[in-house]
């Protein structure tokens, strides 16, 4: 008999993994595996589970993306520069609403100058895009703060590309916005 299971780890609660299929009427098993018998057993199977890591993969990253963003959502929130500095990545690529590029160690000192404070960091609108070995968002976000002690309230639209840190972390490696008019 010739089996194979594929499985991931992810940092998703068991009720964020199920709330991916809450819409699905009815009843519902997720399972990857299958189990094959015969005389060539072998020679169907790798092709049966080939987008098994696939598949598992896509579901990592739609469970676990949506977290990164919230994580990243409270740490503007707080300036926490320290959790900044976990989420963003060093090579950082950062162009903001004005076309201008922001590095990773600017954008940590306006944080910690308190040349940026946000009061609220609201999320209108989030879509998860691209593949397992590069997630992308599209978020809308509604910006309520001050830049240089000048008060401001915003609506921008980020595109931001994810990776997976060495630690098993996600990091911000690209970053763009622009205003919503």
């Amino acid at each position: 008999m010739w089996t194979h299971v594929s499985s991931i780890e992810t940092s998703a609660t068991p009720a964020q993994v199920w709330a991916l299929f809450s819409d699905v009427a009815g009843r519902t098993r997720v399972s990857y595996s299958t189990e094959i018998g015969g005389p060539q057993e072998a020679e169907p199977g790798p092709v049966v589970v080939g987008d098994f890591p696939e598949v598992l993969s896509a579901l990592k990253r739609h469970l676990e993306i949506p977290a990164a963003e919230e994580r990243l959502r409270l740490a503007m929130l707080a300036s926490d520069v320290q959790e900044l500095d976990q989420i963003l990545a060093d090579d950082l690529l950062f162009t903001n609403h004005m076309g201008q590029i922001v590095s990773k160690p600017h954008d940590l000192e306006l944080h910690r100058s308190g040349t940026l404070r946000f009061r609220s960091v609201e999320t209108v609108e989030l879509q998860v895009l691209g593949n397992a070995a590069l997630p992308m968002t599209s978020i809308c976000v509604k910006l309520d703060g001050s830049y240089g002690g000048q008060d401001f309230e915003t609506l921008l639209r980020f595109t931001r590309i994810w990776r997976l840190a060495d630690n098993g972390q996600w990091q911000l490696v690209v970053v763009h916005s622009g205003a919503v008019v």
